[in-house]
């Protein structure tokens, strides 16, 4: 059973962890928000520059093994195979819509102005998540509407894949929750913000034609496991941090 693992500024490092505790079992592996955080202001290394190193410590991994074990998946090669089992998976990034998710009176304005207020807010270079000052791109530092730009581009591509035919099962593997029910476990949280909701998840599972769910979803991030029937598809996280991580879970699909 998955757990969620980094190693801030070296990827590879997770890698190294979860192949050991996969004691030769198959790795799916997809890139956590903090897997992508640079080390130190003067660091310069992008998100992607982050997920080639994943993949190359999966290379070594796989040459040493002689065998084809660790799969890291990301937006750019979503979809590996086990036997016949379709694994799909990405970071899918979180859906600012969500922002308004905990405010008492959320029909009071429309998702679009909830989110951009909370935008505004995460902006802040004091009170704003590390992601806008750790994760870089290409063009910068990650700003909040990266995020926006990125959650619709995986969401595009999950459907697209999804759609694809498959015979047999399908598991997708996010680092974030696909459903904003994991998030839940937050709200009220001494110093938690009131648009958390839109940093922690999505809802593209329940939007989903049942027709195209999975049969089983793995996240992380949450530090709170979670199991979840949601149409066919059944959602399960189960994190290390929070101190209920069950090593000896195992998932039938």
């Amino acid at each position: 059973m998955r757990r969620d693992i980094c190693e801030v500024g070296e990827p590879q490092r997770a890698i190294r962890s979860v192949v050991e505790y996969a004691c030769g079992k198959s790795v799916v592996a997809v890139a956590g928000n903090h897997d992508l955080y640079t080390s130190n202001p003067e660091d310069k290394r992008t998100n992607n520059d982050f997920i080639r190193l994943m993949r190359a410590e999966a290379q070594r991994q796989d040459d040493a093994a002689d065998d084809d074990i660790v799969h890291v998946l990301a937006a750019d090669e979503p979809v590996c195979w086990i036997g016949n089992v379709r694994f799909v998976g990405l970071t899918l990034w979180t859906d600012w819509m969500l922002a308004g998710r905990w405010t008492p009176n959320p029909e009071l304005m429309p998702a679009e102005v909830w989110a951009a207020h909370a935008r505004a807010m995460a902006r802040h270079w004091h009170s704003g998540p590390e992601e806008y000052r750790k994760i870089r791109t290409e063009r910068g530092i990650w700003t909040p509407y990266d995020a926006v730009a990125e959650h619709a581009h995986e969401r595009a591509i999950l459907m697209d894949e999804l759609a694809s035919p498959h015979d047999g099962p399908t598991v997708v593997v996010t680092h974030h929750p696909p459903m904003p029910e994991f998030v839940d476990a937050y709200q009220g949280m001494i110093g938690m913000p009131w648009w958390a909701a839109a940093f922690y998840g999505s809802d593209i599972l329940r939007a989903m034609p049942d027709q195209l769910r999975p049969d089983l979803w793995i996240c992380g991030h949450v530090h709170v496991p979670c199991d979840i029937q949601c149409g066919r598809t059944r959602v399960v996280s189960n994190p290390v941090r929070g101190g209920k991580f069950d090593p000896d879970a195992v998932v039938e699909v």
